[in-house]
């Protein structure tokens, strides 16, 4: 739990720091990613 925490701090200080605009990106493609397997998903399988 005490490096879970650790990491997390670090983690929030990484996006104020300027990461920020990558995990935005990130975020973006992961959430399109899903949602087409979320649309299509029941089709393919």
């Amino acid at each position: 739990m005490v490096h879970r925490k650790i990491f997390s701090c670090r983690y929030t200080q990484k996006i104020v720091g300027g990461g920020y605009d990558a995990l935005a990106v990130v975020s973006l493609v992961v959430a399109v990613i899903v949602a087409i397997i979320a649309k299509f998903g029941s089709q393919l399988f």
